[in-house]
């Protein structure tokens, strides 16, 4: 069933929807919806059918047959309609804008119900258009049809500035926690904790547990967020240790974007290549490749690898070869790929969250990598894949930006060769941290440079800049609204802090010059979002 979650706009759009042979209350969610086209879909039929199956013949009783009705909500782009059936069965949408004729196929209707907790949703559609729509059962029950109104487009403010309040640092607030380390992506998940990725780590302990450990990378959480404190979950310690090469590429593992989402951990990870691991060369930059994802279905005490997604290791699963890649035709590989953030893990896959309405993000998680560079970088490319076969980690799954309109799916391609740039800034930008502010409808995206280079001998990590910019979508037009110099403090990889992305004032995480032993642990500030 339905939770009330579905927000102003799923509200107001629920009264735009008729079924045909009854209409729909204005505002009552969940409703129970009975076409009158349909009649074995009461619950007479539903015992009858669920006496179909012989348990004593070996045959397995069919998929139950819905009782509740349908519950569909819209955004300005998509149809979400559910059936209250979790089973293996597999219940199809399918709309389109004229009356019998349904070509805009849902992008999950080739997964079992179980997977989307009954529901199904169309992307990629016309904004304040009539469509007409079908449910197709797999009990083989009649099929169940419909009409919904999508909305406008939501209203959309421009961020024109930004500025930040007083910095203060993480190891300065308790000194019996204490912590070192960069790269803070992080994500709220379903049981109200704030999970965060730390590189180059010998942990966040607290009382000095638990045993420090050098990480490449390491799965933090927040015990407190006022005060500000953290422990380590998970040492990832199958990956090696931090600071030194771990196979023969040269390189060393780092972790990028993590998202949470109906329960489960989702991180990017990718192999480095820097001045500790021995290969650098006269790269200005940190060269990355060999990109992956990684899941955790227990909030990070296990993980996987795409190679063997229902194989999940303490510590880690690396793949086979440890510099295997998802995204081989990419360039780059997606190794610096973080994801677009929108709400915190309301616990199920977020199809009408409050604040995944925009966009198709309603369907879809969003992806965004330079080039294949730590810093440095020259262009971003975005990718997404339906948020129900995320966890899946199928390659095959992923499409990238191509171009045009991105609400559309003529802007999208599965063939990782055709990815084109969303922003090019050649040299400016590094891995990116990019969150939806739902308050304005719009997207700040933050990522800085090393102007003078890391190039040994003289690497120059004392000097940073920092690049603000802000779209309407995922895939532009980016616009730069603010330019931070750190000539001499070396702050670098600015993030927000996902759960107070609806503040105008949110909270940003970021580290000190990475040489500076002293100086490398977390410092956080405030962001003052204009517009």
């Amino acid at each position: 069933m339905q939770s009330s979650r579905w927000g102003l706009v799923g509200l107001l759009a629920l009264a735009q929807l008729t079924l045909h042979g009854c209409a729909l209350p204005p505002i009552t969610i969940p409703s129970t919806i009975v076409s009158s086209s349909s009649p074995d879909i009461s619950p007479e039929a539903s015992k009858a059918k669920s006496k179909s199956g012989d348990a004593s013949t070996g045959t397995a009783a069919p998929p139950s047959t819905p009782t509740m009705g349908t519950v569909v909500g819209v955004t300005a782009s998509t149809i979400v309609a559910g059936t209250g059936l979790t089973d293996s069965g597999a219940t199809t949408l399918a709309c389109g804008t004229t009356p019998g004729s349904y070509t805009s196929q849902a992008i999950d209707n080739d997964l079992p119900d179980s997977a989307t907790s009954g529901q199904r949703v169309v992307t990629g559609l016309q904004p304040t258009t009539n469509y007409y729509c079908q449910i197709t059962y797999s009990t083989g029950a009649p099929p169940l049809t419909f009409t919904a109104r999508t909305g406008a487009p939501l209203p959309s403010t421009p961020i024109t500035g930004l500025s930040l309040g007083t910095i203060s640092s993480y190891n300065a607030i308790n000194p019996a926690n204490q912590m070192n380390g960069d790269t803070f992506y992080n994500c709220k998940s379903s049981d109200g904790s704030t999970y965060l990725t730390t590189d180059d780590t010998f942990g966040w302990q607290q009382n000095g547990a638990p045993t420090s450990f050098y990480s490449a990378f390491s799965l933090v959480k927040f015990t407190s967020e006022n005060p500000l404190a953290g422990i380590t979950v998970n040492q990832f310690q199958n990956y090696g240790k931090g600071g030194s090469a771990t196979s023969t590429d040269s390189r060393s593992e780092k972790d990028g974007g993590l998202f949470c989402m109906a329960g489960k951990l989702y991180m990017l990870v990718g192999r480095q290549l820097n001045q500790a691991t021995g290969g650098m060369g006269t790269n200005t930059a940190y060269v990355q490749s060999a990109g992956q994802m990684i899941v955790s279905s227990d909030h990070g005490a296990t993980w996987n690898n795409f190679q063997n997604p229902d194989i999940s290791n303490a510590q880690g699963s690396p793949t086979s070869p440890i510099d295997a890649t998802m995204f081989p035709g990419v360039p780059g590989n997606f190794s610096s790929a973080t994801f677009v953030m929108y709400c915190p893990d309301s616990g199920n896959l977020g199809y009408m969250d409050t604040c995944n309405l925009a966009d198709n993000a309603t369907g879809f998680v969003y992806l965004m990598a330079n080039d294949g560079y730590w810093n440095n970088g020259n262009v971003l490319y975005l990718a997404r894949v339906p948020r129900a076969k995320m966890s899946h980690l199928q390659p095959a799954d992923y499409q990238f930006f191509v171009g045009g309109d991105g609400t559309y799916d003529s802007s999208w391609t599965t063939d990782q060769t055709k990815a084109q740039a969303v922003l090019s800034s050649p040299g400016k930008l590094s891995e990116p941290n990019v969150q939806y502010i739902p308050t304005l409808n719009r997207y700040l995206l933050l990522t800085y440079s090393y102007p003078e280079g890391l190039a040994p001998p003289n690497p120059a990590s004392q000097h940073t800049i920092w690049q603000a910019y802000e779209s309407p979508h995922p895939w532009g037009p980016w616009t730069l609204i603010n330019t931070t110099d750190w000539p001499t403090q070396g702050y670098y990889n600015p993030i927000i802090q996902q759960d107070t992305a609806s503040s105008m004032a949110p909270t940003i995480m970021f580290t000190n010059n990475f040489m500076m032993w002293p100086n490398y642990t977390m410092y956080t500030t405030t962001l003052n979002i204009q517009h």
